[in-house]
């Protein structure tokens, strides 16, 4: 619901493999689709980062592609934190 109060026009959801099969990953995605909120899930997060994984990331971390990004793991916030 905070994304769509902030009128986000997409979001990108981080996580990784595993946590996104996850019930509270199911439930984020459950609730952007109940308030109408586009989003892209990007489920390809690493222990270690490397340059593939990145720049799969990149595009999808990208502010004139994303108004809104929803962390999934600790993983996701060290990408993040490398990247945003």
């Amino acid at each position: 619901m905070d994304f769509a109060n902030m009128k986000a026009r997409k979001v990108g959801v981080f996580t990784d493999s595993t946590l996104a099969k996850l019930l509270p990953m199911q439930m984020a995605l459950e609730s952007l689709d109940a308030n109408n909120v586009s989003y892209e899930v990007f489920d390809r997060t690493r222990v270690e980062p490397n340059q593939e994984s990145c720049v799969l990331f990149l595009p999808l971390a990208s502010p004139t592609s994303t108004s809104g990004r929803l962390l999934g793991s600790p993983l996701s916030v060290e990408y993040a934190h490398l990247h945003l």
